[in-house]
């Protein structure tokens, strides 16, 4: 099994409500992967039953001492509030991976949102967990392959198995900060050795890598080599403990899929194997299993399945709207001649040749003049009250440093550097938190082909730029570390965004919609 291939591995999404156009969109992605799942036939993925119990969405409910009293009921999800998420492995991939609606969710009927699991104390496992879930897709996936479950003849050594998922990457209670290189990616995976096998889950123990489920792992699959190929060998549940220091510790349990191939394969006979394969007897049961004393009860991720990106995610669309920014210079692929028309411009207020503007690129080598040596650009914004023209000029740029020799992630100084039109520069320390340990700089882009690629995709989806006239054009851009944003660079104007990657490239289009759309918040 090669290191970054994600086999049968899809994304899970499940929204507050329906989506009535049955669209999912990039960001939507984004604020609610929440957990995982596996392809086991082109339109049939098995996770966990906990990530699409819309009992567990009521957060009180879930974190409340007597869950007796709580008036929900273990339900699948509505159509259209449900999607898998194919081809996501990092940040940017949201705006070109496949969204494939839910057409049928079922829940295993053992599966009891709040019940006693009956869960061993000492192993931390149970054979009344029944945290499984069938989903059943509108159309077939054809871009990944299907992974079936591991037969009950199947000879494979059951030692060590692949996890994979879309959780967490640290230990959530000491909050450590990855690599740029980690944190860019979403889908995870290790190697972990199997340490308990019981009648309908196992028990994988932590190495020093770190082999357990986190947040957002739930659902995701376990991964086993055999002579026949890759077989799905358990779907994760939960963490074992959270005793040793946190949630994502002491190991992971995972359903058994074979032992529930039968119920499977009874709610979705598509997924049935060419040549039979069903099965009601678990190819475990006769195994003799270990006993390990492991102390503490087995925590359940049952409030596990939301991403810490959802409250980062959620921020940067409210607030990306409020930042004046800009970036790059020069000409490059998109610029093109001058877009400071009369039409964008009618009030010719942002294309005044008596004012003096600047492109980001023209001011950044002015502001290089006074930064220190090594320093890395770090990120660029247009500060002044109209933003920039349909140019991508600024009366004034504010640029940021970052010092490698003399920054010590997470909170750390960078050097903020303010350069205006005439030339005129002021600099000052600023103190800021990362997300990610930076590992290289980035390059600042050119504003004007920017911004003209920008108003060209803006007026493809209907929107007309007219400046002067209750909207303005806003740019930002910022490494990957930083907390303003999540990775993407955006040009702005009114509720419309237009993303690009770190070159430059354009990902995608997102409008805020025209009425705000009421929702519940985990």
């Amino acid at each position: 099994m090669a290191p970054g291939e994600s086999f049968g591995t899809v994304g899970l999404a499940v929204l507050d409500a329906p989506i009535e156009s049955g669209e999912l969109s990039p960001l939507d992605v984004f604020i609610y992967l929440g957990c995982t799942g596996t392809l086991i036939a082109p339109t049939v993925v098995v996770t966990a039953a906990h990530c699409v119990d819309i009992c567990l969405r009521d957060f009180d409910c879930a974190m409340s001492d007597d869950p007796e009293q709580c008036s929900c009921e273990t339900a699948p999800p509505p159509d259209g509030a449900a999607f898998v998420i194919v081809g996501l492995h990092d940040m940017d991939d949201v705006w070109t991976a496949d969204y494939v609606s839910v057409r049928d969710a079922y829940i295993h009927e053992g599966y009891d949102s709040f019940g006693d699991w009956g869960i061993d104390p000492e192993t931390g496992l149970s054979n009344e967990g029944n945290d499984i879930a069938v989903l059943v897709l509108d159309r077939p996936v054809s871009n990944i392959p299907s992974i079936p479950l591991l037969p009950p003849d199947d000879p494979a050594a059951l030692v060590t198995g692949l996890a994979q998922g879309y959780g967490f990457k640290t230990q959530v209670a000491d909050r450590q900060l990855l690599s740029q290189g980690d944190f860019e990616s979403l889908l995870n995976e290790i190697e972990s050795p199997i340490e308990l096998l019981a009648e309908r889950e196992l028990l994988t123990f932590e190495t020093e890598e770190g082999g357990t489920v986190c947040f957002g792992d739930s659902g995701g699959p376990l991964y086993a080599r055999s002579g026949s190929g890759v077989h799905l060998l358990g779907i994760a549940s939960r963490s074992k403990s959270m005793d040793n220091g946190g949630l994502c510790e002491s190991g992971a349990v995972y359903t058994l899929a074979p032992s529930y191939a039968e119920w499977i394969y009874e709610k979705a006979p598509e997924a049935i194997p060419a040549g039979g394969g069903r099965c009601s007897v678990s190819p475990f049961s006769d195994r003799p299993s270990p006993l390990i004393p492991l102390a503490a009860l087995a925590v359940l991720l049952l409030v596990c399945v939301r991403r810490m990106r959802t409250a980062v995610a959620a921020f940067v669309l409210l607030t990306i709207g409020l930042l004046g920014c800009g970036c790059g210079g020069g000409d490059g692929p998109g610029a093109g001649g001058s877009l400071c028309t009369e039409d964008r411009d009618p009030l010719g207020v942002y294309c005044d040749p008596e004012t003096a503007r600047i492109d980001l690129q023209s001011a950044e080598r002015i502001a290089r003049e006074i930064v220190p040596d090594g320093a890395w650009f770090w990120g660029a914004s247009a500060w002044s009250e109209g933003g920039v023209n349909p140019d991508g000029e600024a009366e004034l740029w504010l640029f940021e440093y970052f010092l490698p020799e003399q920054s010590e992630p997470p909170t750390t100084e960078l050097l903020s550097i303010a350069v205006y039109a005439s030339g005129e520069r002021e600099s000052a320390m600023i103190s800021r938190h990362f997300k990610c340990i930076p590992t290289r700089p980035i390059t600042p882009m050119s504003s004007r082909a920017v911004v003209h690629d920008a108003i060209r995709r803006l007026q493809s989806e209907g929107v007309t730029v007219r400046l002067g006239e209750g909207a303005i054009l806003e740019l930002y851009q910022a490494h990957r570390c930083s907390t303003l944003t999540d990775g993407w660079n955006v040009v702005a104007y009114d509720q419309s965004l237009v993303f690009f990657d770190a070159s430059g490239g354009q990902l995608g289009f997102y409008q805020y919609p025209l009425e705000p759309q009421p929702t519940t918040r985990d």
